[in-house]
């Protein structure tokens, strides 16, 4: 593997996307000058542009680190402009012989030095380790390090990359290496498992009784004593490892909390809660059975509840799908009141075969999500994604045991051609496919109340009452929401597609659909994000 920097470019597609936090923004260069297997551009200044090429050369020269770029993967700009004070707290830097890796000693705001290295053996993922306890990662201390690399890499000591770091290169990639050989219980503890198991039942317990109470007393008794007393015991199941119970009631209770059209918030905050009680009774069946070791993993209840699934853990369950490639069709950031967070989803098709995984007894979806939360409490200290417009290439792609969201750790980026939309456009199927799978799906409350589909349609129409409809074939028709229904034409050309996402009606029992891009042989066109 080799990377090098390269100057400024005169034909870059300014197309910008986040993938990962480690490194902002990524485009595409149309250059025909590059043959790699990758080309990566960061815009670090505006206007100016470089890129990281990337081939496979068994090695990895000098990587040009620049204060630009550094600015660029800091998290924000505080800890950039702190890292600039540390500089001259550091100590002990080395570089190995082809600057992969850098180390160093920095001291900390106390009395305390932190160890912190940077890792560039994978210029598409680069690794930045430090002891400090700041969860952001680069934090301030390794920023430093290559704040002082960048500004005087000769005062770099050249030292060969020790064993540790050597080891901490290999299990990088250890997750991927024998999917479907850990435990069967997803590769943690038994032991472990039993005894969170107990507290998952004991806090399940607790949840019932707060949907009997509430049931009990009613909506109409219901005031901001008696809604502040439901979140106060809503909080105390936080040490009971039930995250997704806790996001489900905190939604009722913000329900209930609504003043503008109190009738329809109220009917909506019945139908979750009797879904909540159903499926609390469900889950504590099930743990109380996981906690005498004799109930196989129920991946769907688990994911439920809000269980925290490693790559290692979702390769276990066969869950990894190699050399996969993704085209973004639509983003979107959502503020979650009832979770206080902030949800930015990434919709994605993927281009190839469908692995044989049953989800509403069909193949496990081609249409998939990426998501990223970002607490209200630490949203600026994180950095929010944003679109993207090339090809993602993923040498493993993980995917969550819900059937649409999935995520990788690794990736390279490559420029869309002709035959990337032809494959997309093949992935379409017909409107009343989709809509019968989504009515049959939705018996089982654990099935995810939001399916992306890619469908082909004849018109779009307006009711008498101003309301958008999107024919399909034969009396096929779905009522489409939201401001981006307007953007879609009227009449398409046949070979178009809508990407849109298949919405339970406010009245519980019909579907609706929400527009958000459209596909064609030229390519993607969103109508939102």
């Amino acid at each position: 593997m080799s990377a090098a920097i390269n100057g400024p470019t005169a034909r870059t597609v300014p197309a910008v996307c986040s993938i990962i936090p480690s490194i902002s923004y990524f485009g595409i260069m149309s250059s025909a000058d590059f043959h790699s297997e990758a080309v990566l551009v960061l815009p670090f200044t505006p206007g100016i542009w470089y890129c990281i090429t990337i081939q496979k050369m068994g090695q990895v020269r000098l990587l040009k680190i620049t204060r630009e770029w550094i600015r660029a993967v800091a998290p924000n700009a505080a800890a950039f402009n702190k890292a600039r004070e540390f500089v001259k707290s550091l100590s002990g830097c080395t570089a190995s012989p082809d600057h992969s890796l850098l180390s160093g000693v920095c001291k900390g705001s106390g009395e305390d030095k932190y160890a912190v290295s940077a890792d560039f053996i994978r210029p598409e993922a680069p690794a930045y380790y430090c002891a400090c306890p700041s969860r952001q990662k680069p934090c301030k201390h390794a920023l430093a390090l290559m704040l002082a690399f960048a500004e005087d890499p000769e005062s770099f000591t050249a030292s060969p990359v020790s064993p540790k770091d050597a080891s901490r290169r290999a299990k990088s990639r250890a997750p991927y290496a024998s999917p479907n050989q850990g435990r069967a219980s997803g590769g943690r503890n038994k032991s472990a498992d039993a005894k969170r198991a107990a507290a998952q039942a004991h806090g399940l317990q607790n949840a019932l009784l707060m949907a009997e109470t509430l049931a009990r007393e009613g909506f109409g008794a219901q005031n901001g004593k008696t809604l502040n007393a439901l979140r106060a015991q809503n909080r105390a199941l936080g040490d009971s490892y039930l995250p997704g119970v806790q996001t489900a009631f905190a939604r009722i209770l913000s329900l209930l909390s609504e003043t503008d059209n109190r009738d329809i918030s109220r009917k909506a905050a019945f139908r979750e809660l009797a879904v909540f009680y159903a499926l609390c009774r469900r889950s504590l069946e099930y743990f109380n059975a996981r906690r005498h070791k004799s109930a196989p993993l129920d991946t769907q209840i688990e994911t439920w509840c809000g269980r925290v699934w490693h790559t290692k853990e979702l390769a276990d369950l066969g869950l990894i799908q190699r050399d996969a490639r993704l085209v973004q069709l639509a983003f979107e950031s959502r503020d979650n009141p009832a979770s206080r967070e902030f949800e930015d989803t990434g919709w994605w098709a993927v281009l190839g075969a469908a692995e044989e995984i049953s989800l509403f007894s069909e193949p496990r979806p081609a249409l998939v999500a990426t998501r990223t939360l970002r607490p209200f409490r630490a949203a600026g200290r994180m950095r929010e994604e944003d679109s993207c417009e090339s090809i993602v290439n993923a040498p493993f792609l993980a995917r969550y045991p819900d059937g649409i969201r999935v995520r990788w750790d690794e990736f390279s980026l490559s420029a869309p051609v002709r035959a990337d939309f032809d494959t997309l456009l093949s992935l379409a199927k017909p409107l009343s496919h989709y809509i019968k799978q989504f009515r049959d799906g939705r018996a089982d409350p654990l099935v995810s109340r939001e399916l992306p589909v890619l469908a082909g349609f004849s018109a779009v129409e307006t009711d008498n009452d101003g309301r958008f409809w999107l024919r399909g074939e034969g009396d096929a028709a779905l009522l489409l929401d939201g401001e981006t229904a307007a953007l879609l034409p009227s009449s398409l050309l046949p070979e178009h597609r809508a990407m849109f996402l298949l919405l339970s009606a406010p009245d519980g029992r019909n579907v609706r659909g929400e527009a958000l891009s459209l596909a064609g042989l030229d390519g993607v066109t969103r109508l939102k994000g």
